[in-house]
């Protein structure tokens, strides 16, 4: 049985390769898979339609993460030991910012903040700040702030 064979046996699941070899790392680091198989190079995560996934990739001295949402069929974007496409919400380029976009999930996580029912907006302004080089918790307060659903607002004003 090949990859395929198992994604699309697995209802059309979204497949993350999962690596821990000499030259290259991926794994997760936010998101919590359905299920994990064997594959011909290594672990697959499955993750259903709709989940918000945290994914690193380190290659060498090259580090890149991503923040991006599975949907059901085909999203917008590719990424890179991901299929199929999906709705991508913020991607890291550098070791720097790959390590603020995991650092500022872990925070949130911290504050008990529910990641996944942050809306879109957050997300992008997200991606505009990260690379900032004076952002920190203070500015994740902020955004988190403008960009608050009416029912988490009490929530949120505590953190301020």
């Amino acid at each position: 049985m090949n990859n395929q064979q198992i994604i699309e046996g697995e209802g059309g699941s979204t497949a993350l390769q999962l690596r821990n070899g000499d030259d290259c790392f991926s794994g997760i680091f936010f998101g919590t898979p359905k299920a994990v198989v064997q594959g011909e190079l290594g672990n697959i995560a499955l993750f259903d339609a709709g989940h918000l996934v945290g994914y690193e990739i380190i290659r060498g001295r090259t580090r890149r993460a991503f923040l991006f949402r599975t949907v059901a069929g085909t999203g917008s974007e590719k990424v890179p030991g991901v299929y199929p496409a999906v709705e991508l919400l913020v991607m890291a380029r550098s070791r720097e910012l790959s390590r603020k976009l995991i650092r500022t999930i872990g925070f949130l996580k911290r504050q008990k903040i529910s990641v996944d029912a942050l809306p879109e907006l957050f997300f992008s302004r997200l991606q505009v700040i990260l690379s900032d080089p004076r952002m920190g918790e203070a500015t994740i307060r902020q955004l988190l702030l403008k960009c608050r659903k009416p029912i988490e607002s009490e929530r949120l004003s505590q953190l301020a």
